[in-house]
């Protein structure tokens, strides 16, 4: 059967520390647990008053690597896209730009070899590291993307995905 739950952690690789340190074996954890989804809600841009923004250059920097860090196909689209938008404010939105709110998320599957990480007692950071390599996006990742999409701001991702 399905047993759904909420641990408050910083993303998903966080779960697995947090599970082990409230005293669950590795061992059911690493037969029960088939995956961990880590979410955060993000303003939505008021599709009234959306309008392109350039990116700014101090956000460049942090974009670029984070893009490069994609796995395919989500690489080569973000790498078309070199624009952000905004909601410049209208009375839909009360003059605030955004209207709603999105998911941005990121899904850690339970993969054999994060499984051994688990059995191992590894860190969250090395759990997310194996995560990445085996094509994690991460909630930052997804946020920029849903950004460049004009479904958020890039500084909304940067408020809620924190490192």
């Amino acid at each position: 059967h399905i047993v759904l739950s909420t641990l408050h952690t910083n993303d998903s690789g966080g779960a697995i520390p947090r599970l082990l340190d409230m005293g669950i074996e590795p061992f059911l954890i690493t037969s029960s647990l088939n995956a961990v989804v880590g979410q955060r809600l993000c303003r939505k841009i008021c599709d009234k008053c959306r309008q392109e923004a350039p990116i700014k250059p101090e956000d460049l920097e942090v974009v670029k690597t984070e893009v490069d860090a994609l796995p395919e196909p989500e690489k080569s689209t973000a790498n078309k896209s070199n624009k952000f938008y905004l909601g410049k404010g209208c009375d839909a939105c009360g003059n605030s730009g955004y209207t709603g709110r999105i998911g941005i998320y990121e899904i850690l599957n339970m993969s054999e070899p994060i499984k051994q990480l688990t059995l191992k007692h590894a860190s969250t950071s090395e759990i997310m590291t194996l995560a990445r390599q085996e094509g994690l996006i991460t909630m930052k990742q997804d946020g920029i993307l849903k950004a460049f999409q004009g479904l958020t701001t890039i500084e909304e991702v940067w408020r809620v995905a924190r490192d």
